[in-house]
This record gives C-alpha cells, sequence and structure tokens, in this order.
C-alpha cells in the first residue's frame, strides 16, 4: 500500500503589529517577574512551607507565592510572643473563623493538638479542603459562623477572596450562605485555647453567638479591625470583649513605622532606607486604648498569658 506524502503549506497566519517601548518594557517586566518568583518558590520549598492551593489572580494567593505563607511575619512573630504557652498550645485546640483556604488553619496546624476551621463559602470552601489534606489535624465546616442559625448574603471580592463580606444587598452576586452560633457547633469538654476571627465586619454577631465557649475557655482571641470600626479609641467587638472578662488588648507596634506626615508614595520607601539602616523592632504591646487603623489583628490577652511571660 502506498504511504500518503504529507501536506506542505501553511494553515493559518496572522501578523502583529510592532512592538512599542511600553510593550518591550511589560515584557522585560514580566521575566523579571517570572526569575524573581522561580527564586521564591526553590527558597520556600527549601524551608519545607506547604504548597497551598490558592485562588489566581487573588491577593492572598500572590502574597503566599511571595512570602511562603499569608501574612508570616505577623504569625511568627505573635507565636514568638507567645514564648511558654506554646507547651499549653500543644496539647490544646484553635478555632479558625473565616478560613478563608487555610492559610491560617495549616500555620496553626503545626502548633495545636486540633484546628476547628470554619468557611462559609463554598467555592472557597472547597481550596480549603484541598489544603487541609496536608495537616490531618485540621477539621473543616462549610459554615458560617454567627448568632443566629439562619442563611446570609456574602458578597465576594474577585481579586481578593480575604474581602468576601455578609452583606444585605443581593445584587452583585451574592450567594447565600448558613451560619450558627459557633456555641451550638463546639463541644463544651474542647478545650479552646485560641480563636482567631477574620469575618470583614460581622465580628460583633461572631462574639454574641461564641459567648459561651469564650466564657469557659477564656482563649487568646486574634480579630480584625478596621478604621471605621472605631470610635473613641475603641470598637464594639472590643467593648464587648471586656464584658466577657477580657482586660488586655494588644497590637503589634512596628519600628521604623509609617510617618503619615510624609507624602504617600513616599511612606514605604522612606521606610525601607530606616529599615536599611537600623534595622527593624516589633513590639506586641498591650494598650489602654487603641488608635484608629486598620489592624491585622488585635490580641485579647485572658488572664491566663502574663505580660511578663
Amino acid at each position: 500500500m502506498e504511504s500518503k506524502r504529507p501536506s506542505r503549506g501553511t494553515i493559518y497566519s496572522k501578523r502583529y503589529g510592532r512592538w512599542t517601548f511600553a510593550d518591550l518594557a511589560e515584557s522585560a517586566k514580566k521575566k523579571d517577574m517570572l526569575k524573581c518568583l522561580n527564586r521564591l518558590s526553590r527558597a520556600h520549598v527549601k524551608q519545607n512551607r506547604r504548597p497551598l492551593a490558592v485562588f489566581a489572580f487573588d491577593y492572598i494567593g500572590h502574597k503566599i507565592n511571595l512570602d511562603g505563607v499569608y501574612e508570616i511575619a505577623d504569625l511568627d512573630f505573635f507565636f514568638d510572643a507567645m514564648g511558654s504557652h506554646n507547651a499549653v498550645f500543644s496539647g490544646a485546640t484553635a478555632i479558625d473563623i473565616g478560613a478563608n483556604i487555610g492559610n491560617h488553619s495549616l500555620y496553626f496546624s503545626d502548633h495545636f493538638r486540633k484546628v476547628i476551621s470554619f468557611e462559609p463559602n463554598p467555592r472557597t470552601y472547597k481550596v480549603l479542603q484541598i489544603n487541609a489534606e496536608m495537616a490531618p489535624n485540621v477539621v473543616c465546616f462549610n459554615e458560617g459562623i454567627s448568632d443566629t442559625d439562619t442563611e446570609l448574603l456574602l458578597a465576594t471580592c474577585d481579586t481578593n477572596s480575604g474581602r468576601s463580606a455578609i452583606t444585605n444587598n443581593g445584587n452583585g452576586g451574592a450567594r447565600s450562605i448558613h451560619v450558627k452560633p459557633l456555641d451550638s457547633i463546639i463541644d463544651p469538654a474542647v478545650q479552646v485555647r485560641l480563636i482567631k476571627i477574620d469575618v470583614e465586619g460581622h465580628e460583633e454577631k461572631v462574639l454574641i453567638g461564641a459567648e459561651q465557649t469564650i466564657r469557659r475557655n477564656q482563649p487568646i482571641i486574634l480579630f480584625e479591625q478596621h478604621k471605621e470600626d472605631f470610635c473613641n479609641d475603641s470598637t464594639v467587638s472590643i467593648e464587648l470583649l471586656k464584658s466577657y472578662g477580657y482586660v488586655n488588648f494588644a497590637v503589634i507596634e512596628n519600628w521604623p513605622p509609617l510617618l503619615k506626615s510624609i507624602p504617600g508614595f513616599l511612606r514605604k520607601s522612606y521606610r525601607s532606607l530606616l529599615r536599611w539602616m537600623f534595622g527593624q523592632t516589633r513590639t506586641l504591646v498591650i494598650k489602654e486604648s487603641i488608635k484608629p487603623g486598620s489592624y491585622a489583628f488585635i490580641v485579647a490577652l485572658p488572664d491566663w498569658v502574663k505580660p511578663s511571660d
């Protein structure tokens, strides 16, 4: 049988315009970024960082690719500051409310016997489940935490999954999620030593629904607060925790700070210069009042954590 000869000829052709200087600069920038990311990836693997699944085009994913762990500096510093209390953590449970893709949950899993993680967004929860496979002591729930057992609406952000927030507005692609009080889920026999809350403005409802768990265990509580949450150097969440018996509230202070007296476009460059010249100091400081601002977490310290420890 005669073999067929390959055909010749162009299948498809398309002419593209000449590159501009902006195109050349953009191409060079992307090559440099890719080299940087490859170098960082090798460093993260050497440090035994967990290769978390992330969302493409997402801020938290970008930070994990850059730093290995999202908010790694704050997390490392906090557990260093806890000193001897890390021995207490190793036999206890941590609760991660607003777990997102599991960045903090997996970090906590190295310090606690068990981590219970709550993430209400069904899509994000699937990624959390995948990541939790790397830490067998992390237990995940596709639930939100609030003060009642009900359905609420969750608005999502396409470029920052960490900005998902409870909303009253059903427009713009908000989806229905199920929420429950933490007190209806956590067994009273469970020894809880840390609760992390990152719920974008829903903190008060979370704390109300967790009152019995908090009063019974008096855990350390890490909770995010934004500038708009403050009134008279306090927030509703801080005042609520005071009514639960908490007296000491601490924040992480950095030196050199970001100076507001310097124009915005120069602040970070100026601070980077000072760090290069003098180094950096981080301090966990108990405050009688907390100035309005954005805090990745404020630390509510129970009586069993002494400032001198």
